[in-house]
């Protein structure tokens, strides 16, 4: 049933797998770490490129989750600067209901509250 639903063009079929997808999470953890795309990026489009981005990122962030923009803007800045390593974590207990999910999938910064997202980065 599941990979019927995924390889269905059915936006509610989709929406019903991604609800599922979420129910069933109970943390999510994701880490990048840069080995040396930072320096392709900085010849590409050079530091001022970069400076940009994250400028463009921070008022994104600002616009759309402005208790979090700083929380999270701040170690994805450092890592686009200095590269290394950066590490998201979530811990949702109790798992999410599917009402909730509705509920919340309009509402980014109790999203956010709910799944307890952190950020970390760690210089190389």
């Amino acid at each position: 049933m599941t990979e019927y639903l995924v390889q269905t063009p059915n936006p509610a079929a989709q929406q019903a797998v991604g609800m599922a997808l979420l129910a069933s999470l109970s943390s999510l953890s994701v880490d990048i770490t840069d080995k040396g795309m930072l320096d392709l990026f900085t010849r590409i489009q050079g530091n001022q490129g970069i400076n940009i981005a994250i400028l463009m990122m921070q008022v994104s962030l600002s616009e759309a989750i402005p208790r979090h923009a700083l929380a999270i803007s701040t170690p994805i800045a450092a890592f686009l600067q200095q590269g290394g390593a950066l590490a998201l974590r979530t811990q949702i207990a109790p798992r999410f209901s599917p009402a909730e999910i509705l509920a919340l999938q309009f509402d980014p910064e109790q999203l956010i509250d709910r799944t307890g997202l952190e950020l970390h980065h760690t210089p190389e």
